[in-house]
């Protein structure tokens, strides 16, 4: 039986660093991770073909208007190999703000998995938002506008994950960065809670590692250039 943990969050928030400690403490993010990129130096931590899956069922990475359903059986077989080769696995990618409605009742009902839990990764909206448009050299309304639609599907998410009384933990980026340590022994606690193989003290301090607290220098030189590429 295998538990799963889905990091949610909008582009830009915080989810790639997230999940980057995840897989350093030892949660299977993926066998086919995406690599690092000029945005994200350090990796996505984000697998190939869930991410080639929500292209798909959304049209385009940025698509408000989701044809999920017509993917099921793609969907339930990836979650099902996932699910399959490690617990606990993790689900990353920003736009399953979008989809996860769909997936959420799916891999639910797989019974190789027995519980799922969720990570909501925060951050200020608008530093969000100047983070998408420096990435993609967009204007600030179609930022805007594509944040808004996943910043709605997100608290909707979380309000019915609330509802249904799935364990979920949020994280805020700015805190991620400036206590990793802290941040990091809360995840390790969450995600491993009530079953074996807990990250030793070595991954733990690893993936602490993993986030350096320098990268938090918005408040100090007004510059968020840094924090942006652990984004």
């Amino acid at each position: 039986m295998a538990r799963c943990v889905v990091v949610l969050g909008i582009h830009r928030s915080g989810t790639s660093a997230t999940a980057g400690v995840l897989h350093h403490l030892g949660v299977e993010m993926g066998p086919k991770l995406i690599g690092p990129t000029p945005a994200n130096p350090r990796g996505h931590f984000e697998d190939m073909d869930l991410a080639q899956l929500n292209d798909l069922a959304l049209g385009s990475w940025s698509s408000p208007v989701p044809a999920v359903t017509a993917w099921r059986p793609q969907f339930e077989r990836h979650l099902i190999d996932r699910a399959r080769s490690a617990s606990p696995f993790g689900l990353k990618d920003p736009r399953l703000c979008l989809t996860w409605e769909y997936l959420e009742p799916w891999i639910k009902s797989l019974p190789m998995v027995d519980d799922v839990r969720v990570v909501v990764v925060s951050r200020p909206f608008l530093q969000s938002v100047r983070s998408l448009m420096r990435r993609d050299g967009w204007s600030r309304d179609r930022a805007i506008q594509i944040q808004s639609i996943h910043q709605y599907k997100l608290v909707e998410n979380v309000e019915r994950l609330r509802a249904v009384g799935t364990p979920l933990m949020g994280i805020e980026f700015g805190r991620l960065l400036n206590h990793p340590q802290e941040v990091v022994e809360e995840l390790a606690a969450f995600c491993w809670d009530g079953i074996p193989g807990a990250p030793g003290h070595d991954a733990r301090q690893a993936a602490a590692r993993f986030i350096d607290p320098q990268l938090d220098r918005e408040g100090r030189s007004g510059s968020s250039t840094d924090q942006e590429r652990a984004a």
